[in-house]
């Protein structure tokens, strides 16, 4: 099962299903990238706040029409991958084969040393830090939340691992518990606390720094119509930087 499951995966993204994935992946990577080149455009730069603001927001509407259309794509891929390419992006079709490694080295292979040994807290250190490495660098949900969530999720296991080495450090009483403990124990939590209490808050504090920026340049609360988050940021940002008008 150790081997064949993942070598089971390789076959089917790899070879079996490559030509389509690889098609997919192509073709969100165009999508990013043209959204990237419009919304970058330097044409933009000589145009009013308000009209940037309607630009980005065309655009906004434009990539999420592509984006509806690679997924309904995605959605007719045959069952297996579809099944191993879901939640992740296209550019990382093959993550869960990372995943499945991750888990053989991080669960697996760990039971070949002396339960709580050195060498096993050493060794689940250098993975937990190598895949905390490609979940930051790779971010391959397509949610950000999920990407959070993971990284979180490996700084825990550091964390645990952590403490377990700070148990086999006598402190100068002679007591294994030092205060290093004490500081691994309490405030990571509290910082993930504080975290997650902000996170779902973030559309929230940026309509409240939107509103503010218009009430300092003397405009009218409120918006027109539905605007979309990144234009709405886009246009606060710039009129933040324009001179206030002069009475």
């Amino acid at each position: 099962i150790v081997v064949g499951v993942p070598a089971y995966y390789t076959y089917l993204l790899l070879c079996k299903h490559q030509v389509a994935i690889a098609a997919l992946r192509r073709k969100e990577l165009r999508i990013t990238d043209e959204y990237m080149h419009a919304v970058s455009n330097p044409e933009w730069q000589q145009l009013s706040p308000e009209e940037r603001a309607q630009r980005i927001e065309l655009e906004d509407e434009l990539n999420e029409e592509k984006t509806q259309g690679l997924m309904a794509e995605i959605a007719a891929l045959p069952q297996q991958p579809r099944l191993l390419t879901a939640g992740y992006e296209m550019r990382v079709y093959w993550f869960e084969l990372f995943e499945c490694v991750r888990k053989i080295l991080l669960v697996g292979i760990p039971g070949l040393f002396n339960k709580g040994s050195g060498q096993q807290l050493s060794y689940g250190l250098i993975v937990c830090t190598t895949t905390f490495g490609a979940y930051t660098h790779f971010k391959p949900f397509k949610e950000d939340e999920d990407d959070w969530v993971n990284i979180i999720g490996q700084v825990q296991v550091f964390i645990v691992l952590i403490n377990a080495v700070l148990e086999k450090i006598p402190d100068s009483k002679g007591s294994a518990f030092s205060d290093g403990m004490l500081y691994m124990n309490v405030l990571p939590p509290i910082a993930i606390f504080c975290l997650l209490l902000l996170w779902p808050n973030r559309v929230y504090l940026e309509q409240c720094c939107v509103e503010r920026a218009r009430r300092i340049r003397g405009e009218q609360g409120g918006s027109r119509g539905r605007e979309q988050p990144t234009a709405v940021a886009v246009a606060a940002v710039v009129r933040a930087a324009a001179p206030a008008p002069s009475d």
